[in-house]
């Protein structure tokens, strides 16, 4: 997790998926350019890359928050509060998600709201 040390109150949560980041060089992902930082230290927004989700051999279902009673959607709450309280904002696990994501991964956004609406 990315987080300004400006931040005093996490406002949002960016979440990079495990896909996202090939769109980027390992030595150089996009979060760690300037103007991707500018601007979530701006708006209060902590950025996350989410690599190891629990494992499933349907490939669709690495980006259904509904499968298996919403397992990948508690995951994520259940790691958003970990970080939450390891990072000392405790705010994290209550702050609207931006998902970023591509063919699969844009399956995320309607799937997470459909778990917690």
């Amino acid at each position: 997790m990315w987080l300004s040390d400006t931040t005093t109150a996490v406002r949002g949560v960016f979440l990079v998926t495990w896909m996202s980041h090939a769109l980027f060089l390992k030595e150089n992902p996009m979060w760690n350019l300037c103007a991707f930082r500018t601007f979530f230290a701006s708006m209060g927004i902590a950025t996350v890359q989410v690599n190891n989700v629990p494992y499933t051999n349907k490939k669709i279902a690495r980006a259904d928050y509904r499968d298996n009673g919403g397992a990948l959607a508690k995951w994520t709450d259940e790691k958003l509060a970990e970080l939450g309280r390891l990072s000392g904002h405790p705010e994290l696990k209550y702050a609207p998600i931006i998902f970023w994501g591509w063919s699969r991964d844009g399956f995320q956004v309607t799937t997470y709201a459909e778990q917690n609406p």
